[in-house]
């Protein structure tokens, strides 16, 4: 079973983490959680930041990505 769904504000104060799969994500994400009135709980980061191999942090969007990679 598969479960999506798209970040809602209310999600930056009832997760730890967000994770964001590259720099584009990230900054959509800072972006999404600025609300100076409350101070956030989430930690946004990029999920490649637990990853090894810094060439790995960035991962790359399936769907805009030709399987010839």
């Amino acid at each position: 079973m598969t479960f999506v769904a798209q970040i809602s504000t209310m999600d930056f104060y009832n997760y730890d983490y967000i994770l964001a799969m590259d720099e584009h994500n990230l900054h959509e994400l800072q972006t999404l959680a600025k609300d100076p009135s409350q101070e956030r709980c989430a930690k946004i980061e990029l999920l490649g930041k637990y990853i090894d191999r810094p060439e790995d942090q960035i991962i790359r969007d399936p769907y805009f990505v030709s399987a010839n990679f």
